[in-house]
């Protein structure tokens, strides 16, 4: 996975690359990982703890990230467009926007029933002042991470509680708001057929036959 993303993200943009490496003590070690063909690309590498979910990564890295806005991607994802981050930036700069996702969803979890308006966390960009300001305690079970991506705590939710927007944005570059995200036709609607970001979760469904993708 991860050579699959480094050769998607250097092939569609120009953004500054972090690797934020889970688990590894010695950035030596934790370069070794990159493909031969990678290593001269020298992308910033910051070492976290094998603990917190993505989510969790994200947060404690973020204070070393020199950056205005920040673009974060779990191992998974997979850019499918050319400037998929200028389409994300543009995206976010449009109005008093706060968060911009590659794919959203409505699907609830325990305590946040159907309908659930929320940015997926595979690929979203935010500014970073913002994303640091946010309530995230690390996540210590899956249910942690879900609350944060999905819950009545969710990032979406705090960002909205700010009087900002969060939106998801495709390929057509068109910004929508996250409560009609399938508008988009990112995730599990329209055949996905404007994805900017694939990840595991797009897979299963474009890899689904019909019964399972009117299931999902």
């Amino acid at each position: 996975p991860v050579e699959a993303f480094l050769r998607c993200f250097y092939a569609f943009t120009n953004a500054r690359l972090a690797l934020i490496c889970k688990g590894f003590t010695d950035e030596t070690d934790a370069r070794a990982m990159l493909p031969e063909w990678a290593v001269g690309y020298a992308p910033q590498v910051e070492l976290v703890p094998d603990v917190g979910f993505d989510i969790g990564s994200y947060r404690r890295a973020a204070p070393r990230l020199h950056a205005e806005l920040v673009c974060f991607c779990n191992s998974f994802s997979r850019p499918l467009v050319s400037g998929w981050i200028d389409r994300l930036t543009w995206a976010l700069e449009q109005g008093d926007c706060g968060l911009v996702g590659c794919t959203g969803s409505l699907e609830g979890i325990p305590g946040s029933p159907f309908p659930n308006p929320h940015v997926r966390t595979n690929a979203f960009i935010m500014r970073r002042e913002l994303f640091m300001d946010l309530d995230i305690p690390e996540p210590r079970v899956k249910i942690d991470a879900n609350e944060l991506e999905a819950g009545q705590t969710s990032i979406t939710r705090q960002v909205r509680a700010r009087g900002l927007d969060t939106r998801i944005t495709n390929a057509m570059n068109v910004a929508w708001d996250v409560h009609v995200s399938k508008m988009a036709s990112v995730f599990r609607w329209g055949g996905q057929r404007n994805l900017l970001v694939a990840d595991n979760r797009t897979d299963e469904y474009s890899n689904s036959n019909a019964d399972r993708r009117a299931f999902l």
